[in-house]
């Protein structure tokens, strides 16, 4: 009976620890590491920029060995599509051949696109082996940020000659330190840890802006429509059939007249009437006057 004891005791240990793990492992502990925008006050804001600029900006998320996403990258992600660039994807270290493809793909039906790579712990040595693969293909990589890359040494091989800029975001390390790059723009976090440097207000300052820099690289191109002729309006269509009737005598009051007949005066003699007598052909007789 013991035994039998210990057994439900493990089996439902077991179903805990099953049942935590698939809740945390959708990124749940993400709450752990909040994303706050900058202070503003401090920093100007970034510009607002049309969006059909930020349309043709294209940003690929790499995260590294955190399938809990403590780091918080995807909040960093939902940060950036706040900003207006929609153009973004997410993915682990395993969708780097993925992206490659989506990549080829945009290249081809979109000539003015830019491309951003972001890759946090183990997936900054993933969009860095992305970006070296791009360039062997002639594909220009606008920018290429390393955060929590302490694995990352100072060869030219972490700077790719294809990227216009490189963004090296380190905390502080337990067992790897992190490399300063010859050539990048190195941001040190020394009272930040390694899950930290995502969500840090500084970082996504640095992301806005160089962002929007690269935004402004995109032409705007007004619409310009062709001019429609002026419609002349044109004369109502007459009846020929209408405007050959004559019309009713009752109506000739309203013709035009071209001159007026004179006025008879008014002390012309009237003419003498007719005695009616003769005119009925009798006569009437004399009247008798009485003396």
């Amino acid at each position: 009976m013991e035994a039998r004891g210990w057994f439900w005791v493990h089996r439902r240990l077991a179903s805990g620890v099953l049942v935590a793990t698939l809740a945390l492992s959708s990124g749940c502990m993400s709450v752990f590491h909040p994303v706050r925008p900058p202070d503003w006050t401090v920093a100007a804001p970034p510009p607002v920029l049309p969006r059909c600029c930020q349309d043709h900006v294209y940003i690929f998320f790499v995260h590294g060995l955190d399938p809990l996403d403590y780091a918080n990258l995807s909040g960093m992600r939902q940060y950036v599509h706040d900003l207006g660039y929609c153009q973004t994807y997410y993915g682990q270290v395993y969708h780097g051949p993925t992206f490659l493809k989506e990549i080829r793909r945009i290249r081809h039906e979109d000539p003015e696109a830019h491309f951003v790579l972001i890759g946090f712990s183990a997936g900054a040595n993933v969009v860095r082996t992305m970006a070296n693969q791009l360039g062997e293909e002639g594909t220009q990589v606008d920018l290429l940020v390393y955060m929590g890359g302490n694995t990352l040494e100072d060869v030219p091989e972490n700077r790719p000659a294809n990227v216009c800029k490189v963004v090296h975001i380190l905390g502080s390390g337990y067992i790897w330190r992190g490399h300063q790059l010859t050539g990048a723009e190195n941001i040190k976090y020394p009272d930040k840890w390694h899950f930290d440097s995502p969500t840090h207000p500084e970082t996504l300052r640095k992301l806005g802006d160089e962002l929007s820099m690269i935004s402004c690289k995109v032409p705007v191109i007004v619409p310009v429509y062709p001019e429609q002729p002026e419609e002349i309006p044109l004369p109502r269509p007459v009846d020929p059939l209408r405007s050959a009737s004559t019309s009713s005598p009752e109506w000739d009051f309203l013709k035009a007249r071209t001159a007026l007949s004179a006025p008879s005066s008014r002390w012309e003699k009237p003419a003498e009437t007719a005695n009616p007598a003769v005119l009925s052909g009798r006569t009437r007789p004399a009247s008798v006057t009485s003396r």
